[in-house]
């Protein structure tokens, strides 16, 4: 786990490291710049360059992969499914945030948190 690099995208922000502080903000992916959002693969790319970073793993909604998708990176966006195989995904994204937060700290911790029983790598 020494090894793993985590980002957060923000709408507003963009990358960011997972201590950078940030201000409260109303802003959506949907509602970002058209240009702004296709400089988002460029910037990520760079990143992974930079970095030596060969996957990327993206625990965010659609709207938010939507900028990589058929780009040149080797990204997943990580789709979470319920005990019942049914896609959690709540209403503006915020039980699969939610349980994003829950897998994430599963992962770091050992223990198992929340409601994801199952995980599916989309390729974007």
């Amino acid at each position: 786990m020494d090894k793993w690099k985590v980002l957060i995208l923000s709408s507003y922000y963009g990358f960011l490291r997972i201590t950078d502080p940030i201000n409260d903000y109303n802003l959506y992916m949907k509602k970002v710049n058209v240009k702004c959002r296709a400089m988002l693969q460029d910037i990520l790319k760079s990143i992974m360059e930079t970095n030596n970073i060969e996957e990327v793993y993206f625990l965010t909604s659609k709207t938010y992969a939507e900028p990589f998708v058929n780009g040149s990176v080797n990204a997943y966006r990580v789709r979470l499914y319920d005990a019942h195989r049914i896609e959690i995904r709540g209403s503006m994204g915020r039980d699969y945030y939610r349980e994003a937060g829950n897998l994430f700290a599963s992962i770091i911790d050992g223990q198992l948190y929340g409601k994801t029983k199952y995980v599916y790598l989309e390729e974007i």
